[in-house]
């Protein structure tokens, strides 16, 4: 049955740890009636026929076929063993059970003790290396910002370096320009604007700004229209220009009209 023996006793040297519960020393066994006098035993009566008796022990209620095994529980649990040629033998047992019943909690205490170790490093473990893994992926992001953000300054660097360039060379040109239109700018005609290379198409956000390049507008108003067309064939004829085009021109009054005229150069 895989039981340990702890103690074990014979015949009724046990019964002396029921006198305390009850009323008389006499009882009466499964075959057998015994007197107890003085805590010991003093009759031992055999019977021929025994019928059940009840006993109350401190509120338990026996019958007297249970009293020899109650009375051997009794005594291993309160240890008062009667004395017998088998006292080593039960102090060995017992021992030896207690021992084991002591190693078994404690493995299995360790046991327990070790798994929820486990658990906790475990659970610490992937708690850490979740937050490892957020700040790792956190600084290859950084890390991709900021080197996005050097590709960016470069890029705006180069940029900047060629507007400048352009801007140098096209505040030249542009000086260049201005200084021979109005060299040639007859009496008659009033230039109210003067735009260098003009946007392609109006500013919208998220496009990019293109200009045409080459180009010159002038707009004003004339008095005399003759002199209007003479001024645009002197243009023409400039080294510098390749072509001119009047993008409008209507008449305010009778004598004075407002034009616009697009100038093409090219490069020298």
């Amino acid at each position: 049955l895989k039981l340990q023996l702890t103690h074990f006793s014979l015949g009724i040297s046990t019964l002396p740890q029921l006198l305390p519960f009850l009323e008389s020393g006499e009882l009466v066994l499964s075959n057998y009636k015994t007197l107890f006098e003085n805590g010991a035993l003093s009759s031992l009566q055999p019977l021929e026929e025994v019928k059940e008796v009840n006993y109350s022990l401190n509120g338990l209620n026996l019958t007297n076929k249970q009293l020899l095994t109650f009375s051997g529980i009794l005594t291993l649990l309160g240890k008062h063993f009667p004395a017998s040629n088998f006292e080593a033998f039960n102090s060995v047992s017992l021992s030896a059970f207690e021992n084991n019943r002591i190693f078994s909690l404690l493995l299995k205490a360790a046991l327990v003790f070790f798994l929820t170790l486990l658990l906790v490093n475990f659970l610490a473990f992937d708690f850490y290396f979740g937050k490892s893994e957020e700040l790792r992926a956190a600084l290859e992001e950084n890390n991709s910002s900021l080197n996005d953000l050097k590709d960016l300054e470069v890029s705006v660097n180069k940029k900047q370096e060629k507007v400048e360039l352009l801007s140098a060379a096209s505040n030249s040109k542009a000086t260049f320009f201005l200084d021979q239109l109005a060299q040639k700018v007859p009496p008659h005609i009033l230039l109210e604007k003067i735009t260098y290379q003009p946007l392609d198409k109006p500013l919208r956000e998220g496009k990019p700004l293109t200009q045409e390049e080459r180009n010159i507008l002038v707009g004003g108003t004339s008095t005399d229209g003759d002199a209007f067309s003479t001024w645009i064939l002197n243009l023409e004829k400039l080294d510098w220009t390749t072509s001119v085009e009047t993008l409008d021109y209507d008449y305010i009054s009778s004598s004075t009209s407002r034009f616009l005229i697009k100038i093409s150069f090219h490069e020298k």
